[in-house]
């Protein structure tokens, strides 16, 4: 079974499924725990959680995220597929940091939240933080870009970023 939606209120959780199956989930009864949830930081606003089901009757996942001290958590996506091991969070803010949950379901039974032991900080690499500061974004595109000359003086915004000179000034070269 899928399910497409999940309401909460009361203390019981209610799930629809694509098949118009109703599941009502509590947490009298445990589904079976997910293992090995990881989380990897791929940089540029990116974070991969992995997961491994070991459940007979898996219907999917709840993935949740808050930054560290918020109270409110958000719900990545809807309900996520039962055949997933993996997610990819994106648009975090940089230089911050995110906790993780996830909650695997089954007919009529969930898990409850299996969080990340700690906070995972979201990184920022430096040549991107260089190009926010200069370009105003961290992209590799448009003015900021590797190979872009801003300042039309011969050298290339890598150049100027391995040297550290102002690309928005025309330098002598170093």
């Amino acid at each position: 079974a899928s399910i497409s939606s999940v309401a909460y209120g009361n203390g019981v959780s209610v799930a629809v499924g694509n098949n118009s199956g109703i599941y009502r989930l509590t947490s009298t009864t445990a589904a079976s725990p997910l293992i090995g949830f990881t989380a990897v930081d791929l940089g540029d606003r990116y974070i991969k959680l992995s997961w491994q089901n070991v459940s007979a009757q898996p219907a999917g996942f709840i993935l949740q995220y808050r930054l560290v001290g918020a109270t409110a958590w958000v719900t990545f996506g809807n309900i996520l597929p039962a055949s997933l091991n993996s997610a990819t969070v994106t648009g975090l803010m940089p230089s911050s940091s995110y906790e993780f949950r996830i909650m695997s379901i089954e007919p009529g039974k969930t898990s409850g939240y299996q969080a990340l032991p700690t906070p995972l900080p979201v990184t920022i690499k430096p040549i991107q933080e260089w190009r926010r500061t200069y370009f105003g974004s961290q992209e590799n595109t448009g003015d900021g870009a590797d190979t872009n000359d801003y300042d039309h003086e011969g050298i290339p915004n890598l150049l100027e970023y391995a040297f550290d000179t102002d690309p928005l000034l025309a330098n002598a070269y170093p």
